[in-house]
This record gives structure tokens, C-alpha cells and sequence, in this order.
């Protein structure tokens, strides 16, 4: 019964590491990064989906429908960071409708060829995440056809050697087909004005959930098996 016992606990600590680290979309020794997408449906935001493997694709968009794109970035050193909102051609399938940079470090925004599509902190300190939260709507230049999205993310040092790049990646986050017909449903602007565009900073992802649930297990299963090789020593 106590190799058994021994078995599970080993097993469940292996599901809760597995688990905790499921949704990285990249990990190196400079930096993590995740990302996140919500849809605006017929009665307002959608669920947050933490991505594991972007592209998110096989879904489709009306023209002018609300989507929101989450990019977090923790630095494993003190670093200089940018992250920029991309797309494969001039031919700018989305509208940017606001950008919300987070955390608690000093950020810039700038644009080349459009207001508010690169984010840039100059000093981010080990550990510390900071994001940015894009609000997007396909437009009619890409209708009867897919259009993909793509954030790219890179980390310098710090000043005064931030032309140093540390690492950087780039990923399709979305990849939807953009129906030809019009979005009648809530505008981001409408949710704006009813306070409903929380981030989802801080929400607890359901494999999170899950593997706290399973950690908490493995704890109580470790517990009962030394409990019971104590009193058979």
C-alpha cells in the first residue's frame, strides 16, 4: 500500500509541474512569455483563453468585432523590453481600437506606420512582468479570407547598453477568417463605459485551477504516506 501511495504522490507532483508549465508560449534564459485572447460575443467579452501553442485559428470574425490580445513578458534579469504589434503586410488587416500597457515600470508607446503598436520599457527589474493588452477589430481589407495577427516581443540589456539584444520572438496569435458581413453586436467602446474591460491580469486560468487542485492532493498524499512509514518504523 505504500509503494502505491508513494506512486500517486510521485505522479501528481509530475501532472502539477506539467500543468504549471502548459501555457508558456516561450521560455529561454532571458525572459517567459505568455499570451492570452478574448472575443467580444453577442452579450459581451468572452472567456479569456491562455494560449498554449498559438496560432488560435479555426474561428472566424465579423468585420469591426472586438478582440483582445494579451502579451505579459517577466524578464529573468534586469532588462530593457519591447513588445510590438505586427502584421505580415502593409495591408492592415486589423483596426487597433486601445492599448494598455501594465506593470510597475516606466513604458514609451510608439508608431511607425500607426499610433499604438510598439510598447518599450527601459528598465524592467528581474522577475517583474509587464504587458500590454491590445484591443483589435479585422476591418474589410481581408473579408472572405484569413488574416493572421502577430506580436513580437524582445529583450535588451538595460541602459546604457540597451543596444544589446538579449532574445526576442515573434508569433501569429491569431489566425481567424474574416466573415464578410458587418458586427452588430456590443462595441469595445460600450463595454469601456460599463467598466467590463478588465485585463485578466490577475484571473486564475482554469490549468492553473487544476493544477492547484492537484498539488494540493500530492501534498495531502505525501503527508498520509510518511505519516504511515513513521508509525511502521
Amino acid at each position: 500500500m505504500n509503494k502505491k501511495l508513494f506512486v500517486i504522490f510521485l505522479l501528481s507532483i509530475l501532472m502539477a509541474t506539467s500543468m504549471a508549465n502548459a501555457q508558456i508560449i516561450d521560455d529561454n534564459k532571458y525572459a517567459t512569455a505568455r499570451g492570452w485572447v478574448r472575443i467580444m460575443e453577442e452579450n459581451g467579452w468572452g472567456e479569456w483563453q491562455e494560449l498554449k501553442d498559438p496560432p488560435l485559428e479555426h474561428f472566424s470574425l465579423k468585420i469591426g468585432q472586438p478582440i483582445q490580445i494579451k502579451i505579459e513578458v517577466t524578464p529573468k534579469q534586469d532588462s530593457l523590453i519591447h513588445i510590438l504589434e505586427d502584421e505580415p503586410t502593409k495591408v492592415f488587416n486589423f483596426d487597433i481600437l486601445s492599448l494598455a500597457p501594465f506593470g510597475d515600470f516606466k513604458y514609451n508607446i510608439y508608431g511607425v506606420e500607426r499610433k499604438n503598436e510598439d510598447v518599450r520599457w527601459e528598465n524592467v527589474s528581474e522577475g517583474k512582468t509587464v504587458g500590454a493588452v491590445w484591443t483589435i477589430s479585422p476591418n474589410s481589407n481581408w473579408a472572405g479570407g484569413t488574416a493572421a495577427f502577430m506580436v513580437t516581443y524582445q529583450v535588451n540589456k538595460p541602459p546604457p547598453h540597451n543596444d544589446a539584444v538579449l532574445t526576442g520572438n515573434f508569433f501569429t496569435i491569431i489566425y481567424p477568417y474574416i466573415e464578410n458581413e458587418q458586427w452588430q453586436g456590443k462595441s469595445f467602446n460600450a463595454e469601456k463605459s460599463n467598466n467590463n474591460t478588465n485585463d485578466g491580469g490577475n484571473n486564475i486560468t482554469g490549468f492553473e485551477i487544476i493544477g492547484i487542485i492537484v498539488f494540493i492532493v500530492a501534498i495531502g498524499i505525501a503527508y498520509i504516506y510518511f505519516k504511515r512509514r513513521r508509525k511502521s518504523i
